[in-house]
């Protein structure tokens, strides 16, 4: 199984902590969380997903 690394830096776990995006599900790392309304997201469009989500 390859090791888990932050989606911009490319960090693994050993090397610093990741979250799991709760929106694409990629890893990140606490330098690139991007925070909106007291969440980390790995990407300002996932952030921005998440709390305007188009209407269908």
């Amino acid at each position: 199984m390859p090791a888990l690394e932050c989606v911009t830096c490319k960090k693994t776990e050993d090397e610093t902590a990741l979250h799991k995006c709760p929106i694409c599900f990629r890893y990140f790392c606490d330098e690139h969380a991007h925070h909106m309304s007291g969440r980390a997201f790995c990407s300002q469009p996932c952030a921005e997903f998440f709390f305007f989500e188009p209407e269908e």
